[in-house]
């Protein structure tokens, strides 16, 4: 009877091995007539840590998401290339607002597509049998890896004290280069996976391209070719947002600072230098714009012309030059120089502190002083691409530190926060505009929540300055020149006003909040929190005060909520009321 049911074990395990091969078989055939080649990838072998497989699978779960996403993006990318591509118009709200005019132009294709990609995964069978007492289960695993091994992506991460490393070869994709080491550096006491999936997704991308003859991408690092996808990507995300009617101004600035150390390290190359003068276009900078098409213009002297690109550069390069003629002009009109440079290192400093906080890389604005073609009665204002105010301001750091302040409060809650010139969340941005400058006062003079006098100062004309905003008396007559006009409490919300003079009057019941809040956990860690809500705002969309009440409570740690909870019912506002619907609204 023994014998018999051994035989039956065998022909069972041996019928099964044979549907498996010939299943493997007819596949491989197919795949191999028709070109479609898949590669299975094996879970992630894991050493330098403890033995954990379930962390090695969901590598391999990661890195075949991760590889799909960056393959789409670039295909999204290059479908986009296709079609006019239109500059955006800024969103900033500011007294002025100059959308550029030049004609709508399609970005010439720097990423190819590669060929298809087919990715499954290697999901060993676990299958418990046993034969006589002898167990024979790994026979199927053994076989699924056999069979896999030819098209299976084999990586190893050795995960060390301060860096991640991944090993592995590329065979599979077809590669002649086939092998690769991706490092990570990054300092943490756990394995950064989104970094470290991401490190290897972009090489493994970059290479497959890479392969052919696009001496370009093959020179680029990983790192490098992550930044080209990823602002190629978004700058046609935001182009589609413009075609639309709506802006991404303060977004494309964003792109042109993180592209151009990457065309300044690859000076020749034609297209790379056209797409950054297309974004630099689209950021209202025409001075970039100009330079780098300039670059282009000469990098096509020397290299193959197969998309007609010469033409569109020319055209374009005569349209910068005649906005770069003109800023000359206007230039003239601004004789203050010294104060001119004093207002500059103003603006410097903001912007360099500002991105520390929020983690931009943008640009400092230019600065450029008030002049005849600005509205009437103008004080001061972001255009969108400059630091507009008068040369008095150069005794007055706090009024530069505000306009400057703009293009981090717009890129942080995103141009559509800004869309409802009635919506109230146009408040909580303008509360920013004097929240973030206080916050940069402070910083400058070493000064914290008790030290400072929480006091804005302002000056327009020859005579001295004074003080335009006090967040300690804001609502009463000693909060500064419109202290007693600010609300500082939910009761005194407006609804009445214009909308032009309701969200400056709103905005001190934000700035009151603020002020609470500090005094009661200190600037720097109030400011935190009212910066991971702004960003926040870019998610949940149009805010009103008591859902930013509880994005404020969800951006502050456990045991900061208390003290937040107890600032925000200072303005008569709540966070547990609301927290279950803003949540719902970042969803």
């Amino acid at each position: 009877m023994l014998e018999v049911l051994i035989r039956i074990a065998f022909y069972l395990i041996a019928g099964l091995a044979l549907l498996i091969a010939g299943m493997w078989y007819g596949v491989a055939v197919f795949r191999e007539v028709t070109g479609r080649h898949e590669v299975v990838i094996a879970p992630f072998e894991v050493v330098g840590a403890a033995d954990n497989r379930s962390l090695g699978v969901g590598l391999a779960h990661l890195l075949q998401a991760r590889l799909l996403d960056i393959e789409r993006d670039i295909g999204e990318t290059n479908e986009g290339a296709r079609a006019p591509a239109p500059a955006p118009a800024s969103t900033a709200p500011s007294a002025s607002s100059t959308a550029s005019k030049s004609a709508n132009t399609a970005m010439p294709q720097l990423v190819t597509r590669a060929a298809d990609l087919r990715l499954n995964l290697l999901d060993p069978a676990t299958v418990k049998l046993s034969v006589g007492g002898v167990d024979v289960g790994g026979v199927l695993p053994w076989m699924q890896s056999f069979l896999a091994a030819p098209r299976s992506l084999q990586l190893t991460l050795y995960q060390g004290k301060d860096v991640a490393q991944v090993f592995g070869t590329l065979r599979a994709f077809g590669l002649h280069d086939d092998g690769m080491r991706v490092t990570v550096r990054h300092g943490q006491d756990t394995l950064p996976i989104d970094k470290v999936i991401d490190a290897v997704a972009y090489e493994i991308a970059r290479r497959r391209r890479a392969e052919g003859d696009n001496r370009r991408i093959r020179v680029l690092s990983g790192a490098e070719f992550q930044t080209l996808v990823d602002v190629m990507h978004e700058a046609t995300v935001l182009n589609r947002r413009v075609a639309d009617g709506r802006g991404a101004l303060p977004e494309f600035q964003e792109l042109q600072a993180r592209l151009a150390p990457l065309v300044d390290q690859v000076p020749g190359w034609a297209e790379l230098a056209y797409v950054a003068g297309s974004i630099a276009e689209s950021a209202k900078d025409a001075a970039a714009a100009n330079k780098y098409y300039g670059l282009a213009q000469q990098a096509l002297l020397h290299d193959a012309d197969p998309g007609h690109l010469r033409s569109r550069v020319d055209a374009k390069l005569a349209e910068v030059q005649l906005l770069v003629a003109q800023a000359k002009v206007d230039a003239t009109e601004s004789v203050d120089g010294a104060s001119k440079q004093t207002i500059e290192g103003y603006v410097r400093t903001a912007t360099d502190y500002l991105n520390v906080l929020f983690g931009h890389a943008l640009p400092p604005p230019k600065v450029r002083f008030i002049g005849k073609k600005d509205p009437p009665g103008a004080v001061s204002f972001w255009d969108g691409q400059n630091v507009v105010v008068p040369p008095a301001v150069a005794r007055s750091p706090d009024v530069a530190y505000r306009e400057a302040s703009w293009p981090h409060i717009m890129l942080g809650a995103g141009s559509e926060a800004a869309a409802d010139f009635e919506a109230p969340s146009l408040a909580i941005l303008h509360a920013y505009a004097d929240i973030l400058p206080m916050v940069i006062q402070q910083h400058e003079r070493s000064e914290d929540a008790n030290s400072s006098k929480w006091e804005l100062v302002s000056a327009f004309e020859s005579g001295p300055g004074y003080t335009y905003l006090s967040f300690a008396h804001l609502g009463s007559s000693s909060g500064g020149t419109s202290g007693n006009w600010y609300a500082a409490h939910m009761r005194d919300y407006d609804t009445t006003s214009p909308p032009s003079l309701r969200m400056y009057k709103n905005s001190g019941i934000i700035d009151r909040a603020f002020y609470e809040a500090a005094r009661r956990m200190g600037t720097d860690k109030a400011a935190g929190i009212w910066i991971k809500a702004l960003l926040a705002v870019k998610i949940a969309g149009k805010t009103d005060f008591q859902r930013f009440a509880a994005l404020l409570s969800d951006a502050a740690a456990a045991s900061d909520r208390p003290a937040l909870r107890d600032a925000l019912l200072q303005v008569g506002l709540d966070p547990s009321v609301t927290s279950v619907s803003a949540r719902q609204a970042q969803r």
